[in-house]
Parts: structure tokens; C-alpha cells; sequence
């Protein structure tokens, strides 16, 4: 019985997860924002915080992707039971010796 594992994309729910771990750059931006509505300094520095926080999330998010992947991707095999103390083991020694006999 082989075991294969469903592998679905996942990849807007990367994305917001990314962007929720780097939650700096919102600080960032935000501070920059409320500087330019009390001082008068240009929007454009907020909007390109933001804008470089949106982009290296999302680089970051491609770059895991594209390396799942790439992964193994053939289903994993059983291994035999080499264990001569389990009940698997003595059945199928004994098995072997009838037929060995036979």
C-alpha cells in the first residue's frame, strides 16, 4: 500500500502568511504616512515601503514554491519488516520455511 500525499498549490495562504510574519514593513509604512499628513513629506515614501514589502513577500513566497517543487515527488515505499521479533516476521520466516521444505 502506497501512501500518496495530496499536494495542493497553497499559494495565496503562503503569501498572506508572509506578509503577516513580516509585519514591520506595515510600521514602516505607516509611520511614513502619518509624517506625510502632519509634515507635508511626499506619499511616494509610503507607498514604496509598501509597495517593497508586497514585492518581497511575494518573491520569497515564488521562491518556496518553485522549491516544493522541485522536491521528491514519487510516493513513498514500504520498507520489509527485518525486525525477527515481531509477529510479522516469524509469520513470513515460517512461511518461507514451508516453502523452502516443500
Amino acid at each position: 500500500m502506497k501512501k500518496v500525499i495530496p499536494r495542493e498549490s497553497g499559494f495565496f495562504l503562503s503569501l498572506c502568511l508572509n506578509l503577516a510574519f513580516q509585519f514591520e514593513w506595515i510600521i514602516i509604512g505607516s509611520l511614513l504616512l502619518v509624517v506625510h499628513f502632519i509634515f507635508g513629506l511626499s506619499i511616494w515614501f509610503a507607498v514604496v515601503v509598501y509597495g517593497l514589502w508586497l514585492l518581497q513577500a511575494l518573491l520569497v513566497t515564488i521562491t518556496l514554491t518553485m522549491a516544493n517543487r522541485c522536491g521528491n515527488q514519487e510516493p513513498v515505499k514500504e520498507k520489509p519488516n527485518v525486525n525477527p521479533y515481531s509477529v510479522g516476521a516469524k509469520i513470513k520466516a515460517e512461511s518461507e520455511q514451508e516453502e523452502q521444505k516443500n
